[in-house]
């Protein structure tokens, strides 16, 4: 039961924090005049932005007043459904370029916001950021990262976006125990899950599995 209450909790956390991190970025398009960004200003904002998603992830290890609190006997649950979270929107990112690219026979400038070595670099990096936390906690904390932890406590405890987050953090749910037994039955009958995955591919853009991100709306 504590595992269900973690990965729901943890759901809302990344929704509610997706969306004021997209409203940052609206704010930083505003102010940039609507510019497209290098590839390394995308990778930069990226890395800051799941550095401060680790940071306030893992101070609700440490929260023991709040709906959202997520014990510190969870700590390691924890790592691992960012791990499924950051891969998950690795694989979207995939499936959107190969979309992209289809639909635009390959043009080049469609990976020019996609570098698969460094989407890996960022997991890699933010993993091991978290890890560090469990020897050095203070390290997570700082103006920013408590800020973040009590806007999402604010937005959880409003009566509408709290029931509206509540919801995405179910389905959040849905999607890594839908993971889960993929990854079961996989290592039972790969052959089947192969045959499955070959059919249902062509609608593979209406399951829910890999997590909508609202920043990258």
């Amino acid at each position: 039961m504590e595992i269900i209450n973690t990965i729901f909790r943890l759901g809302v956390i990344l929704a509610i924090f997706g969306f004021l991190w997209a409203i940052f970025q609206f704010a930083l398009t505003i102010l940039s005049g609507g510019q497209n960004r290098s590839i390394l200003a995308h990778y930069g904002l990226k890395a800051i932005q799941y550095l401060f998603l680790v940071q306030v992830t893992f101070l609700f290890c440490y929260e023991n007043d709040s709906n959202l609190s997520l014990s510190q006997n969870s700590v390691v649950i924890t790592a691992l459904i960012l791990l499924f979270y950051f891969v998950s929107k690795l694989q979207r990112n995939q499936q959107r370029r190969m979309i992209f690219s289809f639909i635009q026979n390959g043009e080049k400038n469609i990976d020019r916001q996609f570098n698969l070595g460094a989407e890996i670099a960022l997991i890699v990096f933010s993993l091991g950021y978290f890890t560090a936390f469990m020897y050095y906690p203070n390290l997570a904390s700082n103006v920013i990262s408590n800020w973040f932890k009590d806007s999402i406590l604010s937005i959880e405890e409003a009566a509408f976006f709290g029931f509206v987050f509540k919801i995405v953090g179910f389905f959040f749910l849905l999607s890594v125990f839908n993971k889960i037994v993929q990854s079961v039955l996989l290592l039972i009958n790969p052959k089947s899950i192969h045959q499955n995955n070959s059919i249902e591919q062509p609608n593979d853009s209406d399951n829910f599995d890999d997590y909508e991100d609202l920043s990258e709306k």
